[in-house]
């Protein structure tokens, strides 16, 4: 305990948690435009205005200076400050906690709830039978601390986590910069390929050997056959060692198996960029089978390669006719097999698909020992946001320049 932290007192969220603030149904007001604090809008950087006509359910009423945190797994550390009213009546999507007060500044309360310190006891909370029906209980939230410092140590530390962050902000969209020129990069080695200007295009059914295959769901168990896990699905290929044993027998899992040369797809993600891309299997594996989160595509040999089809598919050439199919369901977009069927992409020879993946790989090299560069940057500072984070809640900034290095002590970096 420092100095400042000995002058704060702790209460609890379950003081501060809004259970009756009012609920509306848009539809009822068809021609009502409002502005719907919703995950995915959250996470484009604010709230969508919305028509009453388009809004499928009941949402509920929200005011200026309200904060909201998620919680839906897996949009859990998402929380966001109401901002003002305008002409239109402001909701929110029923899978956020909303919390009011008078005491604790509201930009405070919002990065304590994105801090490690709330998102452990938060994570305790969550129950449900998995995915995206894995929830926090708000009755079991109510009883975990936030601290409470004189409204002046809050603005005080709010303005010091501003500057922090702001800063590290900034570094972080140079990041992202960089990563996007890396895949613009990668892209126009596609766009440009001349293996691929004169090929044929062909839609995904006619070049696979067998139908596209939907994994299966099964919970985890001590000594049960195994399953890939979806993180299995790294830089376009497979990693074999990210698994978990499912409740299953061998024998209930042989239509799943994985196989070389196996392509498998992202049935669902939080994220429009990364739902439906590709990773092959490139060794052998030994028997294990694959999740209800991917789709199993798995190419005709005489006619594809699994090297140069995951390659194709994860440029914006593919990429753009998967992000116009994916549909939303709170805050995951998916795709389907039918989505997947009508996919189409050029497919040269087998000899120009080897000459294709020959050049790419050479540039491969190159651009991913950059991303490797530019992944260790956006680590660093999510790593030092957690960290300023940790040291505002213990009391330990002052707002000097020696914050910092504390800081990166704390993190490691």
């Amino acid at each position: 305990m420092t100095e400042a932290t000995r002058r704060w007192v702790a209460a609890k969220l379950g003081d501060f948690m809004v259970e009756r603030g009012g609920a509306v149904n848009p539809a009822q007001f068809p021609d009502e435009e409002f502005d719907l604090y919703s995950i995915p809008a959250h996470d484009r950087g604010g709230f969508d205005v919305v028509r009453g006509a388009d809004v499928g359910s009941s949402k509920r009423v929200v005011a200026p200076g309200d904060v909201i945190v998620s919680k839906i797994v897996p949009h859990i550390r998402r929380a966001r400050v109401v901002g003002p009213r305008g002409k239109r009546r402001q909701i929110a999507s029923t899978e956020w906690i909303t919390f009011r007060s008078e005491v604790l500044v509201p930009a405070f309360l919002r990065y304590f709830l994105v801090s490690d310190q709330f998102h452990q006891q938060f994570m305790s909370t969550v129950s449900g039978v998995g995915g995206s029906l894995m929830r926090a209980q708000p009755s079991r939230v109510k009883p975990i601390e936030v601290p409470v410092p004189s409204i002046r140590d809050q603005r005080r530390i709010v303005d010091i986590l501003d500057d922090h962050f702001s800063r590290l902000d900034a570094g972080s969209e140079s990041v992202r910069f960089a990563e996007s020129r890396l895949s613009v990069f990668l892209d126009s080695i596609v766009d440009t390929a001349p293996e691929l200007e004169e090929s044929r295009s062909c839609d995904l059914a006619e070049i696979l050997a067998q139908p596209l295959s939907n994994g299966k769901s099964v919970p985890t168990a001590d000594g049960g056959f195994p399953v890939l896990r979806l993180t299995a699905m790294r830089d376009g290929t497979i990693d074999l060692r990210q698994r978990k044993t499912g409740r299953w027998s061998a024998e209930a899992a042989k239509p799943f198996l994985v196989s070389a040369g196996d392509v498998f797809v992202a049935r669902g993600n939080g994220s429009l960029k990364l739902v439906g891309r590709a990773a092959w299997v490139v060794d052998n594996p030994d028997l294990v089978a694959y999740p209800d989160t991917m789709i199993r595509m798995r190419p005709d040999l005489g006619r594809i390669q699994p090297d140069y089809l995951t390659a194709v598919w994860n440029s914006r050439l593919v990429r753009r006719q998967i992000e116009a199919r994916a549909r939303t369901t709170a805050g995951i977009y998916k795709v389907n097999q039918g989505d997947l069927r009508r996919i189409t992409l050029p497919v040269p020879s087998l000899e120009h698909q080897r000459a294709f993946i020959a050049r790419l790989d050479e540039w491969s090299y190159a651009v991913h020992g950059t991303a490797r560069k530019v992944e260790t940057a956006a680590r660093r500072a999510n790593s030092l946001k957690r960290s300023l984070l940790v040291a505002a809640f213990s009391g330990k900034l002052t707002g000097a320049e020696s914050d910092i290095e504390q800081v990166e002590e704390m993190a490691g970096v």
